[in-house]
């Protein structure tokens, strides 16, 4: 733990928010931090994006609530940009390229470990990165009944969404940003 410790050390927390995951079963503190370097990948449990195409973000809506950060979990050996490729394909049917590091997310659990839980445990890091979509591969894209749909909305609409996260938001501007400067 001391690794990683030392690594947020090293990094200015940006915001701080309170969210929970199944229904409330997992209450979690979550701390946003912007930077280009890859913390210890022992503590990554998920690679996520923004991804923007032409003035729009893609937004997404699954069982839970909407979100703009596609990914998931990384596979034993993937590395960063493999583990965004596969999930925001399978995710979205969208083949993405591009991938540039805004900074994570520290996840910590606030309540006692459950028996048997499987996950990193009680921190846990989110990589959140940006991209830029390339083509669309409908018949890549998983059919399960978590993800229910997903669309590029104009990037002013998708601001009005109430996220769960609010700090969805803060990493669209930063991608924003940094697509602007890249100009």
């Amino acid at each position: 733990m001391s690794v990683l410790k030392d690594f947020l050390a090293r990094h200015r927390p940006e915001y701080e928010e309170v969210t929970a995951w199944s229904g409330g079963q997992f209450p979690l503190r979550v701390v946003s931090y912007f930077c280009a370097e890859v913390p210890p990948m022992e503590f990554i449990s998920s690679i996520r994006a923004i991804v923007i195409k032409d003035g729009q973000v893609l937004v997404l809506r699954d069982t839970d609530e909407t979100h703009l950060v596609p990914g998931g979990r990384r596979e034993p050996g993937e590395t960063p940009a493999e583990t965004l490729r596969r999930e925001i394909l399978e995710e979205t049917g969208w083949l993405t390229d591009h991938y540039a590091l805004l900074g994570f997310w520290h996840f910590h659990h606030l309540k006692p470990r459950p028996p048997d839980f499987p996950y990193l445990y009680p921190d846990f890091l989110n990589l959140i990165y940006t991209t830029t979509p390339i083509k669309q591969i409908p018949e890549a894209k998983l059919n399960d009944s978590h993800e229910l749909g997903n669309e590029f909305m104009v990037i002013e609409e998708a601001r009005k969404i109430k996220f769960a996260q609010p700090s969805q938001l803060l990493f669209l501007d930063a991608a924003l940003a940094r697509r602007t400067s890249a100009e």
